[in-house]
């Protein structure tokens, strides 16, 4: 018994991938990774790969999307759409986008309803995926680090301040407080 269904899902597996192939879905849509062999699907595998959304055109730059982000995207807080998580997952709109995507999903075992509603706020983050939005923290790290002048900055501040309380220049504390308010 339990042969003959390792068998099944091999000749599965085999027929979804050679029907993806046909369909051409290693072009524009989903990319999905079903293991090798019999092992099942584990939130670490590879969902898909996308492109990034901020980066140039002469660096290319794919991130891989896993399940267990797809899963993530799906469930509070975000709990997004087939709609929304097709724009993240940079799935050309078509006639029967929504359908394969749930199809595709539900080979991992993800269940999307249909006609399911957003429940959070979209903001101009939901649509980095983990890779691209750990890139820009590092590289937001470096230019705050490495790139912000704030020594220079902190320096200016304590020589104002310095030189303020060295004069006792009623007229130059109502001027920083005036300056500090005003911030």
């Amino acid at each position: 018994m339990i042969v003959s269904l390792l068998h099944f899902l091999n000749i599965t597996e085999r027929r979804f991938t050679e029907a993806n192939l046909r369909r051409g879905d290693t072009k524009e849509g989903i990319q999905l990774n079903l293991g090798t062999g019999n092992r099942p699907i584990t939130p670490a595998d590879v969902f898909c790969s996308v492109p990034g959304r901020l980066s140039l055109l002469s660096s290319n730059s794919k991130y891989k999307v896993s399940v267990a982000e797809v899963q993530r995207r799906l469930s509070p807080p975000e709990c997004l759409n087939a709609s929304l998580l097709g724009g993240i997952l940079r799935r050309a709109k078509s006639k029967n986008g929504g359908r394969l995507l749930r199809e595709k999903l539900e080979k991992i075992g993800v269940n999307l309803p249909a006609g399911r509603r957003k429940a959070a706020t979209v903001t101009l983050l939901t649509s980095l995926v983990e890779g691209e939005a750990a890139h820009l923290a590092r590289d937001f790290h470096y230019v705050c680090d490495q790139e912000f002048p704030s020594r220079q900055c902190a320096e200016n501040t304590a020589r104002q301040y310095h030189s303020i309380n060295h004069l006792q220049d009623p007229s130059a504390i109502s001027k920083r407080k005036q300056n500090i308010l005003a911030t």
